[in-house]
């Protein structure tokens, strides 16, 4: 049991050294996060000189959002969130035109 203990105390640390963070900020806050739906938007497909523009798009995804049913009823229940995570190059990787971006999370469009 003591080595299972130590093992798993070795990990967390060894995660926790690893962790990196990153600059975040609300768009839409009606509660606490244990008790509303928290919408997290990652900024995947802009860099660091793009951080603005992916503020300003995100913006306007959660302001038009909750322009539509049944959004819009339920916009109290809602928390919005953004994580400006700068990537290598812009844009989203298409398999289909073979554009590959080198961006440090895996998005892009599917088939």
């Amino acid at each position: 049991m003591k080595t299972l203990i130590f093992f798993i105390s070795i990990l967390f640390t060894y995660y926790n050294i690893n962790a990196q963070i990153f600059d975040k900020d609300t768009l839409l806050y009606n509660g606490d996060i244990n008790s509303r739906i928290n919408i997290v938007i990652l900024s995947d497909g802009y860099q660091a000189n793009e951080l603005n523009k992916f503020v300003n798009d995100a913006q306007h995804f959660s302001d038009e959002l909750f322009t539509q049913q049944p959004f819009i009823s339920y916009k109290k229940y809602f928390n919005v969130f953004i994580i400006k995570v700068p990537s290598n190059q812009s844009g989203a990787s298409h398999p289909g035109t073979l554009l590959m971006c080198q961006n440090p999370r895996i998005s892009g469009y599917g088939e």
